[in-house]
């Protein structure tokens, strides 16, 4: 993760972890179990699994929907896109395989901002407003 932010080890699944950073004007994710890391960055989401994909399907997937490739109940009915696919082999025969995917930003409605609009008011504070 870039940024600061706070990682929960799980003493039950070795290698498992999951985290949370905030980043500019997003919160980005990472969590991972020891078979495959899943973190995220702005618009885009990435997987390093501990498994080589032939080089036929790594080719193959890419522009397809992650969910006819991973099922997971995250990615059902998203039509979130593989944009790319890479594979790298180690000593050993063992390799890795990971995956990029578009993603959707998507708000993040925190329950406490009227508050903090409404005790800045009162504070006489006026907060900027973000061009873009």
């Amino acid at each position: 993760m870039s940024g600061r932010g706070v990682v929960v080890r799980l003493p039950s699944q070795p290698g498992g972890h999951i985290g949370i950073a905030a980043n500019k004007d997003q919160l980005e994710v990472e969590f991972g179990d020891g078979g495959v890391h899943v973190w995220s960055r702005e618009s885009e989401a990435f997987f390093l699994l501990h498994e080589r994909f032939p080089e036929s399907l790594a080719h193959g997937i890419i522009g397809r929907p992650i969910e006819t490739v991973v099922d997971h109940p995250i990615f059902r009915g998203r039509n979130y896109r593989i944009r790319q696919c890479g594979v790298a082999d180690f000593e050993g025969g063992t390799g890795t395989t990971t995956i990029r995917i578009w993603t959707d930003r998507l708000p993040l409605l925190m329950p406490f901002s009227p508050l903090i609009s409404e005790l800045a008011a009162r504070a006489g504070v006026r907060r900027r407003r973000r061009r873009g």
